[in-house]
């Protein structure tokens, strides 16, 4: 079994540290920091015990929820003194 490989994205704040485990792409912090290793290596741990991915909800995921949630309350903020239009 191979172990995936830490990896690095550029991004516009530097460089993102990832590692790819069955098609999910799991983020690690800052590439080069010791928090980012410490990150992998947790992830690859548990990804070796579990043989399956890792825990989602240990990472920077966003679910669907926060992605609604957010999108909710922008909504809110601009949307909040507009009457809808009822057509038929």
């Amino acid at each position: 079994m191979k172990i995936p490989e830490l990896c690095k994205q550029k991004s516009k704040s530097g460089h993102r540290a990832f590692v790819i485990i069955n098609g999910t792409r799991f983020y690690c912090g800052t590439y080069g920091t010791p928090e980012s290793e410490e990150n992998y290596q947790r992830i690859i741990a548990e990804w070796l015990v579990s043989k399956r991915s890792p825990d989602v909800s240990k990472t920077e995921a966003v679910t669907i929820n926060h992605l609604v949630t957010a999108f909710l309350e922008h909504a809110k903020s601009i949307y909040c003194c507009v009457k809808p239009k009822i057509t038929c």
